[in-house]
This record gives structure tokens, sequence and C-alpha cells, in this order.
């Protein structure tokens, strides 16, 4: 399963990828192809997931190529 660490992080800080896709301005659907590894996150997407999941280190939790 792709951006394993991501989907546990998010699920303990409450956080839906509704939610995360609000606050990163995309559609749902479009963040579940970026969880799915079917389209990559952006570096500021990367930048703003981060923030909003306190994530230190972004490298090996969120995937950003297919």
């Amino acid at each position: 399963m792709r951006n394993k660490q991501l989907r546990t992080l998010m699920l303990n800080k409450g956080i839906t990828q509704k939610m995360l896709s609000e606050h990163l301005g995309i559609h749902p659907q479009t963040i579940g192809e970026k969880m799915h590894g079917i389209r990559p996150f952006t570096w500021d997407e990367v930048v703003k997931i981060s923030e909003i999941l306190g994530i230190e280190n972004p490298i090996g939790v969120i995937e950003t190529k297919t």
C-alpha cells in the first residue's frame, strides 16, 4: 500500500482525505489518486501536509513519485 505511514499519521491526528483535500485546495478524488500513488504529490503539497501533520522529515512518509 502506498503512503501507508501517511495514512497512519492522518488516522492518529483525526484527519480524513476530505479534510486534507480541503487544506490543500484540491478535489477529494485527486487526493485519493495521490494517496494511491496514481498521481504524485507536488513539493508544495508535501510541505503543507508536513505542516498539518507535524512531520519533520517527509522523505519516506509521503511518496512523491509513482
